[in-house]
């Protein structure tokens, strides 16, 4: 009896990322899919860069032929950079082309495309760190959740992967009536994150109620300092934080509730900035929140490996506030000591991404994402 199933290799080496892995190849695998791991070895465990994935590869580079798959996807995180520099990879990825064959990459995945001379004036998204290395190669970085151009569909980073799975079901004809197609608006892509693997909702609730408490001890800093500063510039900057603070809480308190079954109780306690002042002196106060909306950015960038597009398109917003605002700050202090700035401004293109940035501490307990 012939096996009409798709076949679609999945190439995978240590440290990959583990959502990446797991989100396409539970989607796979409920369409009805049949999905081999291809590894350098066969036989052998792979580990996630997380620790929350382990998976034995099924077959081995050297005994997987194109001809042989309909499709290939390309996790992200650490192994793609591993995998661009086996020739045997490489040559995999060429022939999956050549054969035009779809080619799905995601996060760092398009290293590999790279590598294999495949995105000459070709549209993809990719990582933020990824993006000079596309553009160097002739490719156009596309600032999107998922990008189509021709075989190859690809996406940023783990926060994408609903919209990344849903577009690799449809490319390939598995979708069910009930699997939207990425580019839909209105969709509640967490759910289907959920469903494939993914943050449960009440899980990102929690860790945006943790984001809650720590703006709530922002805001009530940023308020402290503006009673006591007379300069009329830093006192600005500091209205204007205590600004963003309300924007903040309030988009964090409603996308929690969102997700929340039932209303979470705020807590005063959990970790994050708390400074104290104990000066009026200018500079001293301003250098004191440079450092607290630097704290901020890497406690908010704990949130950006959550699989959830909406939360994680809120926090990357309050991220680049608080890079605003922690430039600012400092370049008061800068003035104030008669010193040349050392402050660069931000590429927009970096300041548009989603993902611009982030490159520590990236899941609600501790991650690393570059």
């Amino acid at each position: 009896m012939i096996d009409n199933k798709l076949r679609v290799a999945m190439l995978v080496e240590d440290d990959f990322e583990d959502n990446e892995l797991k989100l396409p190849l539970n989607a796979l695998k409920e369409a009805g899919a049949d999905v081999k791991i291809v590894g350098p070895y066969a036989g052998r465990e792979y580990k996630g860069k997380r620790g929350e994935v382990r998976i034995k590869s099924d077959l081995s580079i050297l005994e997987s032929a194109a001809e042989e798959f309909d499709a290939l996807v390309i996790p992200g995180g650490g192994a793609p950079d591993k995998l661009r520099i086996n020739s045997n990879m490489v040559q995999m990825v060429k022939d999956m082309c050549d054969q035009g064959k779809p080619i799905f990459a995601v996060c760092h995945g398009p290293q590999l495309l790279i590598q294999a001379d495949l995105t000459r004036g070709r549209q993809m998204a990719c990582y933020a760190s990824v993006i000079k290395d596309l553009e160097n190669s002739s490719g156009h970085f596309i600032n999107e959740p998922v990008v189509v151009d021709g075989q190859f569909i690809t996406a940023r980073q783990p926060g994408d992967l609903p919209q990344f799975c849903a577009a690799i079901l449809h490319s390939l004809n598995l979708a069910g009536n009930d699997i939207p197609r990425y580019e839909d608006q209105g969709i509640d892509w967490c759910e289907f994150g959920q469903r494939w693997g993914g943050h449960k909702k009440r899980d990102i609730a929690r860790a945006l109620n943790k984001s809650v408490q720590i703006e709530q001890k922002m805001a009530k800093f940023y308020q402290d300092c503006l009673r006591r500063v007379e300069d009329d510039d830093l006192r600005s900057i500091f209205e204007q934080a205590v600004s963003a603070e309300n924007g903040h809480l309030s988009a964090l308190q409603e996308r929690a509730q969102t997700l929340a079954s039932k209303r979470l109780r705020a807590s005063s306690g959990g970790k994050g900035p708390q400074p104290e002042i104990q000066t009026d002196e200018p500079v001293s106060i301003a250098r004191a929140a440079a450092q607290t909306e630097a704290i901020g950015i890497d406690t908010h960038k704990k949130l950006m490996l959550l699989t959830d597009p909406i939360t994680v398109e809120l926090v990357a917003s309050i991220i680049r506030d608080h890079t605003r605002l922690e430039r600012m700050f400092m370049e008061f202090a800068l003035e104030c000591e008669g010193r040349p700035s050392v402050m660069r401004a931000t590429p927009a293109k970096a300041v548009r991404s989603i993902s611009a940035g982030v490159d520590r501490n990236l899941m609600p307990e501790r991650t690393e994402s570059d």
